[in-house]
């Protein structure tokens, strides 16, 4: 699996991730948990960080998009 990392200087910064996110704490309602876990990164170093795991698992079964070259923005960002 991959995805973004980033150095947040304080706190606030996590609740504007949230808040991007759409992450509330409340997993009735939510589409992700957020976690702490390791990752690995393109270095080869293994760093503790948060991580938003989608919920519904099947939904992404069903309507997700299988990006073959593993970058996401050369979709979603212009």
């Amino acid at each position: 699996m991959n995805g973004e990392t980033c150095v947040l200087s304080n706190a606030k910064h996590l609740k504007s991730i949230d808040l991007l996110e759409g992450y509330t704490g409340n997993s009735k309602k939510d589409l992700y948990i957020r976690e702490k876990g390791p990752v690995l990164l393109s270095t080869g170093e293994e760093e503790l960080c948060w991580v938003y795991l989608y919920i519904n698992e099947k939904h992404v079964r069903n309507n997700g998009k299988y990006i073959a070259h593993r970058d996401w923005k050369k979709i979603y960002v212009s």
